[in-house]
């Protein structure tokens, strides 16, 4: 009985992978979501009211065209203070040219921006340091458990920025070490489990 039913089952297992091939190629990554949160907080410095914040997480870029001129309409329809990249910016080493050609299009629009590395940059057959070497190379400031004070026109916002914590990169002490725990704080990790490790330091967004 199992082995008359055996060929069936086999025949429908790969259906359904095969299914989730396209969908994953050629459906999800085409379905780009611009997310817009105004958020409030009683002890926002004065000179930061009203300032943009834009997140670009997860673009997972390739070295095939897949969904980059549809994530770059996306990002450029954007008008932000600062742009943020959270991690995954790549998909494999091969995606690294191509995230940095795609990056380039933009000119100056996405400046200021900063960046952290997600799990894609760190997996074992990627070379991080040529991806770190790139963003250095253009001067984006690359927060591997680093703070910095990045210059908004007249007010400077304090942003600290973790390592993959997937990875077991990241760093919180060593990430704060140098932030002013009297400043309002953005803090930037690839994936929200980090935040365990804060153990209260200081982290308004």
């Amino acid at each position: 009985m199992l082995a008359d039913i055996y060929p069936y089952f086999a025949f429908s297992v790969i259906i359904l992978f095969l299914c989730w091939i396209f969908y994953a190629n050629r459906i999800e990554p085409r379905r780009i979501d611009i997310v817009r949160h105004k958020v409030h907080f009683p002890d926002l410095p004065t000179e930061l009211h009203g300032k943009v914040i834009c997140q670009v997480a997860d673009v997972h870029l390739t070295a095939w065209r897949r969904n980059g001129p549809e994530i770059f309409d996306a990002v450029n329809s954007v008008s932000a203070d600062v742009y943020v990249f959270t991690g995954d910016q790549i998909f494999k080493e091969s995606g690294i040219d191509a995230f940095w050609e795609w990056f380039d299009r933009f000119g100056g629009k996405l400046n200021p921006c900063v960046m952290i590395l997600g799990n894609a940059e760190n997996k074992p057959n990627v070379r991080t340091s040529l991806f770190e070497e790139q963003a250095i190379n253009r001067d984006i400031p690359l927060l591997n458990n680093m703070t910095t004070l990045l210059r908004l026109g007249d007010s400077n916002l304090q942003i600290v920025g973790t390592n993959d914590p997937h990875t077991f990169r990241s760093h919180i002490q060593s990430a704060y070490d140098n932030a002013d725990p009297d400043l309002w704080t953005l803090l930037l990790i690839h994936s929200p489990d980090g935040v365990s490790e804060l153990n209260g330091r200081r982290a308004d967004l």
